[in-house]
């Protein structure tokens, strides 16, 4: 992780807009989203999407998007949201 991100997540977490604003969650629970990518198998550019479009929780702060592995995780499981999912032909599901 990179050198003091966690003390400056914890300083900077904030419900700005776009997205959903990540309330109740503490620093240590923030992923970027390449690091919920590389956890949760999805790629990066579409967790993007997702954040923009407001689809999964996750805040910007400043010009990177953080969102929780949880967040994620409950966008997979809800099969409402994923009938919406823009890639869903490309994947083949």
């Amino acid at each position: 992780m990179y050198n003091g991100i966690k003390a400056w997540r914890a300083a900077h977490v904030y419900s700005g807009r776009p997205g959903i604003p990540i309330e109740g969650h503490s620093a240590n629970d923030l992923l970027s989203l390449r690091e919920a990518a590389d956890r949760t198998g999805v790629s990066a550019s579409h967790l993007r999407l997702l954040a923009r479009t407001g689809r999964i929780q996750a805040s910007k702060l400043g010009r990177d998007w953080f969102t929780t592995e949880t967040a994620v995780l409950a966008y997979l499981a809800d099969t409402a949201l994923r009938k919406k999912d823009p890639y869903k032909r490309q994947r083949g599901g």
